[in-house]
């Protein structure tokens, strides 16, 4: 191509006026910066995508997932089909830890408080290791507390906290401790078990959300794909609120709140009456509850008037769950009022009288699992127990507490005063990846690697069945684009306390 001069000083003209348009506009300096090749890991192929296959253990699943990584930075996330729990499935919320991972307020520098009145400044990690080494040195009593986990995590956690005298909690605002207790007294299991609801006929559930965020959202939500494709099942949900679950349902049923226990007693009633079922799933259901119990005051005639759901819808569903392969879940709001461990119970156990246990389409128990080789709890501790808790921080006989992954200050309600009590404990340690209300109340705010950037494993809950087991990978490098200054929460136990090291490396060569 050739140019005139008077050509060449027109178009220079025009791209002159524009960088100084862009100027004006104030472009971030940060959207022109370019990752250098220096930070991107050495076997890279530029303009080559790779996928990772790892596991997001954020909330106890174990949820395997694929990752696609360019050129060093992370693209996409997607569920990994050939994970055994939720083949392929991904949870509404999954792509926002690409976000986290890059948010440009993401923390990368330590902080501390020189007083409780006094504010959070930078400082440098040597000066905050001497802190922190300070604090948790083994004549101080401390206290662990995280997200309900099942993961080399907790194993470390729970160590760490033993090594020192002290104790390890988890808190979880939507808790299923009801839940929990029920399986543990129902079924004589800690484990959670599998809810084959892909090859059921028949899904009744009384409270538990499961299409929209029950216990393993992505599992469930890709069993609701399969029970819905072909034969098309049929779904039937009790809860007072329309949820996901219950716009998805065939037949939907809103009881008066925390009568859910009546609704399914009645069912029984008809199944029995009736005979619907053989008559020894009638005798295991009926050694379950105090004689006379479902026999008498629970006709769908009296139930009527007490819950506000007709006579016929209850009758309807005793029938349907009779024939054929059927699952009955129970937990959520069902769980949640004061009645809810009875409330859970009576429905869980309808899975007795139809004779669901240990059946494809039923309810498949899990093997129990060794928790003295790996993971910690699913199990979070109760408001009771936190209450308790609380008040050892207020009398001052806890001197460190160390959070990671659980905004205490925000979650927890107002009336166990997170805030007075933190107040009280004369050093709180924090993780984190961006400032929030805990962090802001914290003494020490240590910078946290996201789990791209981790090794780790995870026991999901509930299992599939059989026992399985999470693995989770790094698949970009700690110190590339928005992870600089990050901390490895474990790696910062293990570091302060060698000892956990070596037991967590004889640990997994026993699992594996």
């Amino acid at each position: 191509m050739k140019l005139n001069r008077r050509e060449f000083l027109s178009l220079s003209g025009k791209s002159a006026a524009g960088a100084v348009i862009f100027a004006a506009c104030s472009i971030p300096e940060q959207e022109l910066i370019v990752q250098s090749p220096v930070d991107m890991p050495e076997d890279l192929v530029r303009g080559i995508d790779t996928w990772y296959a790892t596991s997001w253990n954020d909330g106890a699943s174990g949820d395997g997932i694929l990752v696609r990584v360019l050129e060093g930075r992370i693209k996409k996330i997607k569920g990994n089909p050939d994970h055994p729990v939720n083949r392929g499935g991904a949870r509404s919320t999954l792509d926002s830890a690409i976000q986290l991972h890059y948010n440009p307020d993401r923390l990368h520098d330590h902080k501390v408080r020189r007083s409780k009145e006094g504010i959070l400044s930078n400082v440098t990690k040597d000066q905050a290791d001497k802190l922190i080494q300070e604090a948790t040195s083994k004549d101080k009593k401390i206290v662990i507390v995280t997200n309900p986990t099942r993961s080399s995590d907790g194993w470390i956690s729970q160590k760490f906290a033993e090594s020192r005298g002290g104790r390890y909690l988890t808190y979880e605002p939507l808790e299923e401790s009801n839940f929990h207790d029920v399986i543990s007294d129902l079924f004589e299991t800690e484990e959670v078990p599998h809810f084959d609801i892909a090859n059921a006929d028949n899904v009744l559930s009384f409270g538990a959300d499961w299409i929209e965020n029950w216990i393993s959202p992505a599992g469930y939500g890709n069993a609701f794909g399969e029970l819905r494709s072909g034969k098309r099942g049929f779904i039937a949900h009790v809860e007072p609120r329309f949820s996901l679950t219950s716009a998805n349902s065939d037949l939907w049923i809103s009881p008066k709140p925390g009568t859910e226990s009546e609704i399914a007693l009645s069912i029984a009633n008809v199944i029995i009456k009736e005979k619907l079922v053989p008559e020894s799933q009638i005798n295991d259901f009926l050694n379950k509850f105090p004689e006379g119990k479902i026999e008498f005051g629970y006709s769908p005639t009296d139930v009527q008037s007490r819950t506000g759901v007709s006579e016929k819808k209850i009758s309807e569903i005793a029938h349907r769950i009779s024939d054929g392969k059927s699952i009955i879940l129970a937990g959520g709001s069902t769980s949640a009022y004061t009645n809810g461990k009875f409330n859970t119970y009576v429905a869980l156990s309808l899975n007795i009288l139809v004779g669901s246990i240990g059946k494809e389409g039923g309810v498949i128990l899990n093997p129990e699992v060794n928790s003295d080789y790996i993971g910690g709890s699913t199990k979070p501790n109760t408001i009771e127990n936190w209450e308790e808790e609380l008040a050892q921080w207020r009398a001052g006989y806890v001197d460190t507490v160390i959070i990671r992954g659980v905004d205490l200050a925000y979650l927890m309600p107002n009336s166990l005063d997170v805030k007075g009590a933190l107040s009280n404990v004369e050093n709180v340690i924090s993780f984190g990846n961006i400032m929030n209300e805990t962090l802001d109340l914290s003494d020490i705010v240590i910078p946290e690697t996201t789990f791209f950037e981790e090794w780790g494993s995870e026991i999901p809950n509930p299992m599939p069945g059989y026992k399985a087991i999470s693995l989770q990978q790094p698949v970009v490098v700690k110190e590339g684009p928005g992870a600089s200054g990050a901390v490895s929460f474990v790696d910062k136990l293990i570091e302060l306390e060698p000892s956990i090291g070596s037991s967590n490396k004889s640990i997994v060569k026993k699992v594996f």
